[in-house]
């Protein structure tokens, strides 16, 4: 970006702002690196040195990642194939991410009484073979009704989410310390398919 910016400079071109962009480091799993804003400081301050011009960036995911997770129940315990399901309220249509590019997200059980570690897949419940968040994962033994928290849902969880499969999305809770609040409640099916398909003069 340096190096674009200079060729217009150097052809006259004032330049009064570079939009970096975003992407910086998320530590979804503990054998993700670690990351330091302080050492982005460290190369822009080297590498911009004498410039004239703004410069911003994009870190959306890097500030709100971390700050949201996904709570979801066990609906169903099975076993397929030597592998031991957990199937859970929250689907693909919840959080796609881990369907769509293998993303990986920790899940952790609230349940934790058991001294017996289990190998499961969590999965959800839509009729797909993608609907799957995580196999291979090690936790106490789990029983239905359990709860599972999904970490580090905050940047990409709402944004793609969808209805897909009559599958209503979950309620939203904003907490900050003590305080909590709703401020996303579910739509009722009945509710769409009045308003969406019955047309105003019937």
């Amino acid at each position: 970006m340096k190096k674009a910016a200079d060729k217009f400079v150097n052809a006259g071109i004032k330049i009064k702002h570079i939009d970096l962009g975003g992407g910086f480091h998320v530590k979804y799993s503990e054998k993700d690196p670690n990351f330091r804003i302080e050492d982005v400081k460290k190369e822009l301050d080297f590498c911009f040195d004498g410039s004239d011009y703004e410069l911003s960036f994009e870190p959306g995911r890097f500030l709100i990642a971390e700050a949201g997770i996904l709570i979801t129940t066990i609906i169903n315990i099975k076993q397929n194939g030597g592998i031991n399901y957990l199937i859970v309220d929250a689907g693909m249509n919840t959080l796609i991410r881990p369907a769509m590019y293998n993303s990986y997200h920790k899940i952790e059980s609230i349940n934790n009484k058991s001294k017996i570690q289990v190998s499961y897949a969590v999965a959800g419940p839509i009729c797909e073979s993608s609907d799957i968040f995580l196999k291979n994962i090690e936790l106490p033994k789990q029983t239905i009704g359990d709860i599972l928290v999904i970490r580090d849902v905050g940047a990409y969880g709402k944004v793609m989410s969808s209805n897909y499969n009559t599958r209503l999305l979950p309620s939203e809770v904003l907490v900050n310390k003590d305080l909590f609040g709703i401020i996303y409640s579910p739509n009722k099916i009945e509710k769409n398919i009045e308003e969406d398909i019955i047309p105003n003069w019937l």
